[in-house]
């Protein structure tokens, strides 16, 4: 189990450890180390939320 608060999903194959996330755009996410993901239509909103209230909570 993760926590859920720290990971969230941007897309059906990828699950994001908020914490890592250096950069974001409509399409992907760029994460520390140089790592992108893309980020679907699907989980956008749900991402962008679960990122906006993880970095306000540090």
């Amino acid at each position: 189990m993760l926590p859920s608060r720290q990971f969230s999903r941007c897309h059906g194959s990828y699950l994001i450890n908020l914490a890592k996330v250096v950069q974001m755009t409509p399409q992907e996410v760029g994460l520390a180390g140089g790592s992108r993901a893309p980020i679907s239509r699907r989980y956008a909103g749900k991402f962008q939320k679960a990122l906006t209230r993880f970095l306000n909570s540090r």
